[in-house]
């Protein structure tokens, strides 16, 4: 082989390590300016990330919209359909879907789009974000659902926001109810951890970052909605719970506001662990 051979060789190399170093480098950037699924960072490390206030103020934004769009639309169909026909229930099912979907493809970049402190609690037991970060978007998701309910209840004033609040239906029990909201928040969550499964890729499945993962994603809002609003409204995010009923005062029966606290976070536990232990797939190794 002649020297200059050796050096094109030499040079081709080098090339091909500085393509690894800069893919591993954006890689790396990605993990870091998202929402650390798949990359838990220490807690001290998360205390001095300037991208966890960030992430923070994304998933306050994205709770306060959504809140705001839904809770309106529930309000303003109140003023032109009698009662909860289901033609109104499919309505209100599908913006809670849509806007669902909206806001994750938003924030995902900047957050992972959690919107849901069932969903937070998903991915922090399973290791995907760090405590701190669960502690920050489940106080931010709180605030920006409080801030989106006030919104509505400015422009909608009157018995009709009532209608918006989480409660058990009269003609259902506290375990239906709780029953009810476990499997619609476990539907959301396994969907959601389909989608934060980085090893799919890698195993030849699809890439739900590059696909219609968002979409699923709100498409499972709206079936759990199509089913829950005539037994308890459909809560399956306590924050959205919390918020419609700080704001009207409204509270429903005694041990309604739990249950729509413990069945999201009992489905959401059920769906992260299932996926853990059952679906998860594992990196290959040589």
């Amino acid at each position: 082989m002649s020297k200059v051979d050796a050096v094109e060789m030499t040079n081709v190399v080098v090339a091909d390590e500085a393509k690894q170093v800069d893919a591993a480098a954006a890689d790396e950037e990605f993990q870091f300016t998202g929402s650390q699924i798949g990359c838990m960072i220490s807690e001290e490390g998360e205390r001095g990330n300037t991208n966890l206030w960030q992430a923070g103020a994304a998933e306050f934004l994205g709770m306060m919209f959504f809140l705001f769009f839904t809770i309106a639309t529930v309000n303003s169909s109140d003023g032109y359909s009698n009662g909860l026909d289901g033609g109104r229930v499919f309505m209100i099912s599908n913006v809670f879907g849509f806007m669902i979907a909206i806001l994750v493809y938003v924030t995902f970049p900047v957050s992972g789009g959690n919107l849901n402190p069932a969903v937070s609690l998903a991915l922090f037991v399973t290791k995907r974000i760090s405590f701190t970060r669960f502690l920050v978007y489940v106080a931010c998701q709180c605030a920006g659902a409080f801030v989106g309910c006030t919104f509505v209840h400015i422009i909608f004033q009157g018995d009709g926001y009532v209608n918006a609040i989480n409660s058990i239906a009269p003609a259902y029990t506290m375990g239906q109810a709780f029953l009810g909201e476990v499997f619609g928040t476990a539907l959301l969550v396994f969907c959601v951890m389909g989608a934060v499964d980085s090893n799919n890729a890698e195993a030849g499945r699809v890439n739900t970052k590059q696909s219609l993962g968002v979409l699923m994603i709100g498409l499972c809002v709206t079936m759990a909605h199509c089913v829950l609003i005539p037994i308890t409204n459909c809560s399956i995010n306590p924050a959205r719970a919390l918020a419609t009923s700080l704001v009207s005062g409204e509270w429903g029966a005694s041990g309604d506001h739990a249950v729509m606290w413990f069945g999201p976070f009992v489905g959401a536990l059920f769906s992260a662990l299932a996926y853990e232990l059952i679906l998860k797939q594992r990196p290959k190794t040589d």
